[in-house]
């Protein structure tokens, strides 16, 4: 049967053949790097039908493939076509194998990326050999998919607004003047900053070019003494050029780069006599992470409004006597809609993961209207949603029990919340990284045989990305954990076709005593009893989720009617 994605993609092999191009790789992503992305830069959802956050599609003349993580495997397996694509892991080596099984020329191959998508890390990661096969990787000025897209959604852009000190805690000021003196200790003419977060953070700004994600979508160029301006963005306050412009006017001199973020296109805009490069980590990443007092704090009352929302949609969701007439996405919308009437709500802060049943096995489902499933009986709903408010961020995940449970749900539950817990009590060394944490995470799980295909904790950016560098929890090396910063707690366990689990409170990384750091937990929204076998909690365990319990109430209830508070009494009655 021939369908939307095989026309497109037989389409797209024409445009190859003019090109004299035996391939290309599509990526997920725009020139800005971010997790999410614009309706007119979603090109692998467009040329294949996959929507998860991550991956690439690479395009042969006679073969396709779309590659993802761990996450999104189930996902993959349900969206795409398995007629016209082939679907694998995106390991590092995956790119290499697949063109080393299909190379068969002697004279070689010629493959095409998006020069303005592709960043210089990752066009030199590409490979050059496919066994004995040489290949030739071409940057491309334009997209080849792009003059097929004729239902293209337009570029939505909006000013960029800033955001007042005593959010941010530090004046954009104050962050320019120590960024340019680091300039100048390192003997350079400036640095162009290529993650947008990072710049979004130095001049305190934000935008609405994302429908979850606060960013003004821009680059900056920082000279080490003199004005900053922006790259391809808008902000009354500052001087902008497109990155066509800025590549042309450049000035000779010595410049740091980041070439993990940098896009192949302004890297060859700025080759030319008398342009070096030093290139290094953005040098934002770390303060950026460490949160300030006032951030924290913010973080803190984000938080609180968010326990509020949550706690009356659960108790909504046990009230309702007809749920299983609701579809995931009503659920989604009444969850948003108890977020909305908070004070100071600005957007969730990326698009809810409802799953019921079978669908909460898919660690990154998403739920589409038309296309989504009733609310199930006598089965989990894992719930996976957050939002950005005028003072911080949220990101929490709760498993629900619609009905009644099983023995192997109560199980695997309270082996998830043992791993959470684990966490959420340990104290560790200065110097420590998030690989060490991910396994004393495991651990419990690992006890009764279970473990989950995704990291344990990401970083979390005030009022910014919901999902922040440089550091993380997970089995992947990071760098180590620092003061003040946010990162999420969320284990989990999947049965793939028939449930999943996640639990997820965000934590700040505070220092406890000399020499050692400690989470503190920011989310308040209770764990579900129902679900809890308390036989597999140790004492310290058990005595962690009774005060934790306890502080939910104490901090939520005077804010909850009289009916709520009461129901949330029950919610966080101690367990024995």
């Amino acid at each position: 049967m021939t369908t939307i994605y095989h026309d497109r993609l037989q389409a797209l092999r024409g445009v190859l053949s003019a090109q004299q191009l035996d391939g290309v790789v599509i990526w997920r992503g725009d020139m800005f790097q971010g997790e999410e992305v614009r309706a007119c830069d979603e090109r692998l959802a467009m040329i294949s039908g996959f929507t998860g956050s991550a991956g690439y599609a690479l395009i042969l003349q006679d073969k396709a493939f779309v590659l993802s993580d761990g996450r999104y495997h189930l996902q993959m397996a349900q969206q795409i076509d398995n007629d016209i694509f082939q679907w694998r892991d995106s390991a590092p080596s995956a790119i290499t194998d697949i063109l080393s099984e299909q190379a068969s020329s002697a004279d070689g191959l010629t493959l095409g990326y998006d020069a303005q998508t592709t960043t210089l890390a990752a066009a030199r990661r590409l490979p050059k050999q496919a066994g004995d096969t040489p290949i030739t990787w071409r940057p491309l000025a334009e997209n080849p998919l792009d003059s097929l897209w004729h239902d293209r959604p337009s570029v939505m852009r909006d000013k960029a607004y800033l955001l007042a000190n005593d959010i941010t805690g530090q004046s954009s000021s104050d962050k320019l003047a120590t960024l340019q003196a680091t300039l100048a200790d390192n003997h350079q003419d400036g640095i162009i900053i290529s993650a947008t977060d990072c710049v979004n953070w130095l001049f305190n700004i934000r935008g609405n070019d994302l429908a979850n994600t606060p960013f003004h979508l821009c680059f900056a160029y920082i000279p080490a003494t003199g004005t900053p301006h922006l790259i391809e963005g808008d902000y009354d306050n500052l001087p902008s050029k497109s990155w066509q412009d800025f590549c042309a006017s450049l000035p000779s001199g010595h410049y740091s780069i980041d070439a993990q973020t940098l896009p192949m296109a302004l890297y060859e805009g700025l080759q030319r006599d008398g342009v070096t490069f030093t290139e290094q980590a953005c040098p934002l990443y770390l303060p950026k992470a460490c949160k300030n007092a006032a951030e924290l704090d913010g973080f803190a009352k984000a938080h609180l409004q968010d326990a509020i929302a949550v706690c009356s949609f659960w108790h909504w969701l046990e009230a309702c006597d007809d749920i299983t007439s609701y579809h995931e996405t009503d659920l989604v919308e009444k969850l948003q809609s108890y977020r909305a009437s908070s004070d100071g709500y600005l957007c969730d802060s990326f698009d809810t993961i409802m799953g019921s049943g079978e669908n909460g096995a898919i660690i990154h489902y998403r739920a589409l209207k038309n296309a989504d499933s009733l609310i199930q009986n006598n089965t989990l709903l894992l719930i996976d949603s957050g939002a950005h408010y005028k003072t911080g961020t949220t990101d929490i995940t709760r498993t629900f029990i619609i009905g009644a449970p099983d023995d192997e749900m109560t199980t695997a539950y309270s082996a998830v919340l043992a791993g959470h817990i684990a966490l959420a009590k340990t104290r560790f060394p200065i110097g420590t990284n998030g690989t060490a944490l991910d396994a004393i995470c495991r651990a419990p799980l690992w006890a009764r045989g279970l473990d989950y295909a995704h990291g344990t904790g990401h970083g979390v950016g005030h009022i910014l990305s919901v999902h922040e560098g440089p550091s993380h929890i997970s089995k992947r090396p990071s760098p180590a954990l620092a003061a003040g910063m946010v990162l999420s707690n969320e284990p989990g366990y999947y049965e793939a076709g028939k449930w999943g689990i996640r639990l997820e409170n965000l934590i700040a990384i505070e220092a406890v005593q000399d020499g050692f750091l400690a989470p503190q937990t920011l989310t308040f929204v209770p764990f579900e009893s129902r679900l809890i076998d308390t036989s597999l909690l140790d004492a310290d365990a058990l005595q962690w989720l009774n005060d934790y319990h306890h502080s939910v109430y104490d901090l939520v209830s005077p804010h909850l009617s009289a009916d709520m508070a009461s129901w949330l009494a029950g919610k966080c009655a101690p367990l024995s």
